[in-house]
């Protein structure tokens, strides 16, 4: 029986979304609409809705108040008028909103009833950025939630046999949490401090720099420690929060390297300064994201999973671009500047996030200034690294501080003793002796008595700023030095709970020696608690003075009391717990506790994708069971494959393969073959996803499968699938079908569908290049993984085969077949979230574009997948380089790279760029004796000197050509001889880098080069046919040209200008401008 309830209906309507996506593209239309789903459920989940139903455009929900009907309408257009007016958009979105009131029935997951018509009504009758509503909805709420209502009069509604009074329902734009609202961090304080003086040219750059850009923008403020860089950086955030930009810090600790720790300090400061209801609008497309670094995001913002998403490198993306939006949303009404303190001491995870963020095409009024020592031995190369890469984009510029002029020297002199009339004689020798340094000046002045500056002797002076700061720390009562001392463990920042119970003192006494310290300059207070020192110099001055064993015994009581501190929550401490039991001597207890916490802290990082962070943290945890030294083997092999993965993960390739080398080493001792073949079945994959040869894997496989009889059959069976793959990349094809074909029947009989899909996928990978017996097997095998999909939670396998499957369709020309596998790889690439895939996924649907002849937007699309590669970190400049090798050739633009192409064969012809490739170039630009001379040198031995790897019917068919173009019959024919097994397929560049079109037309123009002029003009003819259901147009155009051409040579004057015909139509269609200039050649045959 149907249920009948009470409830308020509310029906949204994206306007437009048709003509949006009409006008983004299937790609950023399918970002904008994962928007527009977030910002409904998250309205509706906040205000206690339902959704009932959804279109893509719109949902049907329902509330048990009309009330909180009108809150969530509210905040739905609030929410969507504030991402519309962000810079980060895609583009605007505008909703309609219509909301009825009254009884509906429920059932089978739907409901039905009068309200239902009424609010779907109000909804079409709304304008964009409209809400409708009934008056019985109006008098439900009888004043509460203090909305604003219009009385618009009786609508005339489809479907409803009366006039309905309606209301419109006013709303207003949401106050931004703009800078006003938010604090300075108090970590930039500038209270208490020594007095800022000089660097104005500096600071005013930097502020105006932070006013001005328009994409995200780094400035790096570059010293030698105690020059100022923090206070420089702290003077520019105060003057920019002053003048109304958000301003966030974070901080990297030498010590304790926590993965992306000042993007969680800004992130978790950000968010405990927002209230509820501004979460969701502040934080950007992905909060779920970002709650792995804030969690409490998860307990204050309704609709986010709890789950927590899997350790993927397509989740580490996600995270990635979800702080990137992060940033972008907040920069979206005012600047932002993101202050990252000591960067030289950040991890690599950080340093990834940062460049990420960096990179960023999208608009955003974001400045990040880094701060960062360059002496030796603290410079850090991943930050010198990043710091060039961004060099050449003009987003990036960096400050080197030196030190302060004589005259500012003695206006600190002057400030921090106006009142002694002797100070002038010691200032400028206090200049010449500190360079200028101001922490060096600073702790002069505080190490002399106040007074005695105009007394003081040159002599007294301190040789180096360290002696400084020791002479001033010195100068502490000895019951504050010792408790600083113990501080000094914690770290540059400290929490006084955890130092006074180390230091075996109560909390009052300890809070009044920090006082002391904090009154004398050396240590900040940066809130209730919690403790800087005012400089690593400080800290290191105090570390300095204990010895080996003090220090050893004051980091276990430092770790006891962090364990005692946060029983409940040490995800945070895990790394500073591990450092302090391993710094705590070398008793065993301490060790295996250090020992523990770094495997918990690797595992954290993995949690967090921070793959190079767990990767430090292993190799931490490998050390300790060396200084414990009768752990199991076991252990360490253990840890090891745990290593590799995480290196693989971060893709080290090559550090990955070293790893899984290591332990399988030692499980060889063990004799664990269960463990050997894991780690073969690990290496290959890490061998074979960035392309290296798989003569290693096939090594280590083969010793994995000789044990096949004491492993577990799923694993037996993963052996023999990976082998084949690896025997591909061996260049062993016939060893690597029987091996993979074996693998496919096994898991057949294994029915395990996780197996066989693993099986089925490695056995379509081995049959690139693919001939055309080959075709069916592919797209077969592919569509049975397609069906093991809901049993398989892999979607890696899924775009794997998926990606395979498109090629296959595109060689056997089923255009049809291969757009509906793009299409089922974009779904398993979002399910991924893989970057990788994503790039192959976009190379291919550029691919697509370029063989409809829009040349404009092919161009396009490679610029996008150029700056998207690079994004990644990957070197695609190779892809980039075919693709626009293929659309110059096209635009007849070649001739623009002929100075380049002299340069390369002065400097180094035989290995400078990919030379098949430059054979054509060559023939292309009017080089023919230089093309000539290259062809002859790939001739040699039956071109032995080309792989036999996916690249070589591409490179056959450039040869080819070239050798039709030079008149080259001799290497035509042995071309010819190699090509054939392709025949009645397309020619692939690389893995569906770029389409050459039908290899029959290829074999055409030899045939026809070696006078067989029957065959050609069969072979062209084949090939026009499969260029014409690929839906080629550039190649049927070539195509035309070439029988035309062929007809002209035969004395067929009216099938060769008929066939000119056609290919002049194309040309003039599409802008083909190579084929307009083979037309013209051709004289009368080309019909102008």
């Amino acid at each position: 029986m149907a249920d009948t309830d009470l409830v308020t209906i509310v029906v949204t309507d994206w306007v437009d979304s048709t003509g949006t996506r009409s006008r983004l593209g299937e790609e950023r239309a399918d970002e904008l609409q994962r928007v527009h789903d977030r910002l409904l459920r998250e309205s509706i989940a906040q205000h206690e809705g339902t959704v009932v139903k959804g279109s893509g455009d719109g949902v049907l929900a329902t509330f048990h108040s009309a009330t909180m009907a009108l809150d969530a309408a509210v905040s739905v257009q609030q929410r969507f008028d504030g991402y519309s007016r962000s810079p980060g958009a895609p583009a605007p979105m505008s909703v309609r909103i219509g909301i009825a009131a009254g009884d509906v029935v429920h059932q089978g997951g739907d409901i039905f009833g009068t309200p239902v018509v009424e609010a779907a009504r109000l909804e079409g009758a709304a304008d964009p950025g409209q809400i409708l509503c009934s008056e019985m909805v109006r008098m439900l709420a009888r004043g509460r939630g203090g909305h604003e209502f219009e009385l618009i009069g009786m609508l005339e509604l489809k479907g409803l046999p009366e006039p309905l009074p309606a209301c419109s329902v006013r709303w207003e734009r949401a106050i931004d949490a703009g800078a006003s609202s938010f604090p300075l961090p108090p970590e930039l304080s500038t209270t208490g401090g020594m007095r800022f003086i000089g660097r104005d040219d500096e600071v005013q750059n930097a502020i105006a720099l932070s006013t001005e850009v328009e994409q995200a923008h780094a400035l790096w403020v570059l010293g030698e420690p105690g020059i100022g860089k923090t206070r420089l950086a702290t003077e520019v955030a105060a003057q920019a929060h002053a003048a109304g930009a958000l301003v966030v810090f974070g901080r990297c600790d030498e010590l304790v390297s926590a993965p992306f720790q000042p993007v969680i300090q800004a992130l978790r400061w950000h968010v405990g300064n927002l209230e509820d209801d501004q979460l969701a609008a502040a934080l950007g497309v992905d909060p779920e994201a970002l709650a792995r670094l804030a969690p409490e995001i998860r307990a204050r913002l309704p609709g986010i999973s709890a789950a927590v998403a899997p350790t993927t490198e397509s989740e580490q993306y996600r995270l990635f671009e979800a702080v990137r939006s992060w940033l972008s949303t907040s920069a979206a009404t005012r600047p932002v500047v993101f202050v990252v303190d000591d960067a030289h001491w950040a991890d690599r995870p950080t340093i990834a996030l940062l460049a990420h963020v960096l990179r960023a095409a999208q608009p955003a009024r974001l400045l990040v200034i880094g701060t960062a020592r360059d002496t030796r031995p603290d410079v850090s190369d991943p930050l010198t690294n990043l710091i060039d890469e961004l060099q050449p984009t003009r987003r990036s510029q960096a400050i080197r501080l030196h030190g302060l002029s004589n005259e500012d020297v003695v206006a600190l002199v002057h400030a921090a003793e106006p009142g002694d009339a002797g100070w002038g004689r010691l200032a400028e020798r206090i200049a010449e002796e500190t360079a200028g340094n101001p922490l060096f000046v600073g702790a002069v002045l505080a190490g002399l008595a106040r007074g005695e500056l105009s007394s003081a002797s040159a002599g007294e002076l301190p040789a180096d700023v360290g002696a400084a700061v020791r002479r001033r720390v010195r100068r502490l009562p000895e019951p504050v030095q010792e408790l600083l001392q113990v501080a000094s463990l914690v770290g540059l920042e400290f929490r006084l709970r955890v130092a006074a119970d180390a230091a075996g003192l109560a909390e009052t006494e300890s809070l009044t020696r920090v006082e002391e310290a904090v009154g004398a300059g050396l240590v900040h207070e940066i809130s209730v608690d919690r403790f800087r020192f005012t400089h690593a110099l400080v800290r290191d001055a105090l570390v300095g003075e204990l010895s080996a064993s003090r220090q050893a015994h004051l980091h276990a009581a430092v770790a006891a009391s962090i364990e005692t501190r946060y029983v409940g929550g040490l995800d945070e401490h895990l790394p500073a717990l591990a450092r302090h039991y391993a710094s705590a001597g070398d008793e065993r207890p301490a060790l295996e506790k250090a020992l523990d916490y770094a495997v918990r802290s690797a595992r954290r990082a993995l949690e967090l994708l921070a793959f190079d962070g767990a990767v430090d943290d292993y190799r931490i945890a490998l050390d300790l069971i060396e200084r414990i030294g009768d752990r199991p083997l076991r252990d360490r092999f253990e840890l090891l494959i745990a290593q590799g993965e995480a290196e693989r993960l971060a893709a080290a390739h090559g550090a990955a393969l070293g790893t899984f080398r290591k332990a399988a080493e030692l499980a060889r001792e063990e004799r664990d073959w269960d463990a050997l073949a894991r780690i073969a079945i690990a290496f290959e994959e890490a061998s074979w996803r960035p392309g290296l040869l798989g003569h290693d894997a096939v090594e280590l496989l083969h010793e994995a499968d000789a044990h096949a009889d004491v492993l577990p059959p799923r694993r037996a069976i993963m052996v023999r699938a990976s082998l084949g793959r690896a025997l591909h990349y061996a260049g062993r094809a016939e060893s690597a079908v029987r091996v993979a074909e074996e693998a496919v029947a096994a898991a057949r009989d294994l029915g395990d569908p996780a197996v066989l899909a693993f099986a089925l996928t490695a056995s379509g990978q081995i049959r690139v290049p693919m001939r055309v017996a080959d075709l069916d097997i592919v797209i077969d095998r592919a569509e049975e993984v397609w069906r093991l999909r809901d049993q398989v939670d892999d979607p890696d396998l899924i775009a794997t085969a998926a990606e395979y499957a498109s090629v296959a369709c595109l060689s056997r020309a089923d255009r049809d077949g291969a757009l509906r596998w793009l299409e089922r790889l974009r779904e398993a690439t979002e399910r991924l979230g893989s970057r990788f895939s994503r790039f192959v996924l976009l190379c291919k649907i550029q691919v697509v574009t370029f063989l409809d002849g829009d040349l404009a937007e092919a161009e396009r699309q490679a610029g996008a997948n150029l700056e998207f590669g690079r994004q990644l970190g990957e070197d695609v400049s190779g892809v980039h380089g075919v693709q626009l090798f293929l659309i110059r050739r096209e635009q007849d633009r070649l001739v623009e790279l002929l100075p380049v192409v002299r340069m390369i064969l002065e400097l180094n012809p035989p290995t400078a760029m990919w030379r098949p490739g430059l054979v054509m170039l060559l023939v292309e630009v009017g080089m023919a004796d230089d093309a000539g001379r290259l062809l002859h040198e790939l001739a040699a031995d039956d071109f032995r000197a080309l792989p036999r790897d996916n690249l070589f019917p591409a490179a056959l068919c450039f040869m080819a050509e070239a050798a039709f173009h030079l008149a080259d019959a001799e290497s035509g024919r042995a071309v010819e001889t190699l090509l054939e097994p392709w025949a009645g397929s397309g020619a692939m560049t690389g893995h569906l880098v770029g389409h050459l079109g039908a290899v029959d037309r290829y074999l055409g123009l030899l045939a026809w080069r070696d006078g067989r002029l029957d065959e050609a003009e069969h072979r062209l003819m084949t090939a026009l046919d499969f260029n014409r259901r690929l839906g080629a147009v550039i190649w049927e155009a070539h195509s035309l040209v070439d029988l035309a051409a062929l007809g002209w040579a035969r004395g067929d004057i009216d099938t060769a200008r008929e066939r000119g015909v056609g290919a002049r139509i194309l040309a003039e269609r599409h802008g083909l401008a190579a084929v307009g200039r083979r037309l013209d050649a051709l004289g009368p045959a080309g019909v102008d």
